[in-house]
Order: C-alpha cells, then structure tokens, then sequence
C-alpha cells in the first residue's frame, strides 16, 4: 500500500498520473484554509504563513499506467514571503521517498511558484 504523507507552510497542490486517492487516512487541521481532494489531486492552503499545518496522510490506489508521477507545486501569495513544502512516500512501511523544498519569495519580479517531479 502506498501512503503520501504532505505537510505545507504555504498553498500546496499535488497532481497524480497514474495514481489516485483511495482514501484519507489522516486530515490536516491545524492552521488550515483550504484542504480539497479529488481523485488525481490534492490541493492544502495554510492559513498562517509562519506556521506549518498538521501532517495530512492519504492512501494511494496504483493504476495500471506504466509511469505513475507525483507533481508537487508550491506557491505564496504574501509579500515578501516564501511558502515551505513536505511530501514523503511510504510503500509497505518504508519510506521510499522524502523532500523538503520551498516556493521562491513573491516579489515584484519573477513567479514564486516552484515544481518538483517525481517518478515513482
């Protein structure tokens, strides 16, 4: 079984091709805005900039695709501020996969927005 584990400091969004959400184990409800799932996306808004939200834990259901992918975007909408992101994968137990990245600090120039890719 496959468990995606997700924690954010800013607005968080994961697409899933090749996998979908077969259930939540565990909802974020510390310092939530929004928490929203589909079958083939996650979207989680923090409420508070300078806090994380609680650990969400949801159970992923593997298609018959060839490539199962994760893509993992990370934006703030604050001046001045940037946004952090977690994701880590358990498969069976173990954890087969873990990143920690963040959003570039929204400003007059550029997109904050950053993406991350992962091929499972």
């Amino acid at each position: 079984m496959l468990k995606l584990h997700f924690i954010t400091s800013g607005k968080m969004l994961i697409n899933l091709e090749g996998l979908s959400i077969d259930y939540q184990i565990i909802d974020p409800i510390y310092n939530v805005k929004t928490f929203i799932t589909k079958p083939n996306q996650i979207v989680l808004d923090s409420e508070n900039l300078k806090f994380f939200t609680d650990w969400g834990v949801i159970a992923l259901s593997e298609s018959r695709a060839k490539d199962k992918i994760i893509k993992v975007f990370i934006d703030c909408d604050s001046w001045g501020w940037y946004s952090t992101a977690q994701i880590m994968l358990e498969k069976d137990g173990q954890i087969i996969l873990n990143d920690n990245f963040q959003s570039g600090t929204r400003g007059p120039f550029g997109n904050p927005m950053k993406s991350k890719i992962y091929a499972i």
